[in-house]
């Protein structure tokens, strides 16, 4: 991002609207997978997976209204660690 630049975006300061920017919502993000390296039946074509949502469990930004504060991005769970095991047949 060029310098001075700043994420998020603008929003016009109102009666129902008492901000001027909402920030970013920028996360970190992890996927790892592992190939089991086997030639057996059992042990063949067997992978792991591991994906981390919002590894360091980033707050997202908050959008505020006069009917009450939201987020600007919708709705978020915050981490989310998801483990997966996968086998051709």
């Amino acid at each position: 991002m060029p310098a001075g630049v700043i994420s998020g975006f603008g929003v016009v300061r109102s009666v129902t609207l008492p901000q001027d920017h909402v920030d970013a919502f920028d996360t970190v993000n992890l996927f790892l997978k592992y190939n089991i390296p086997s030639d057996s039946i059992l042990l063949k074509d067997l992978s792991f997976t591991l994906n981390i949502n919002n590894v360091f469990d980033k707050d997202p930004p908050v959008y505020k209204l006069s009917t009450g504060n939201g987020y600007a991005n919708g709705f978020t769970l915050g981490r989310l660690v998801m483990f997966g095991v996968s086998k051709k047949f």
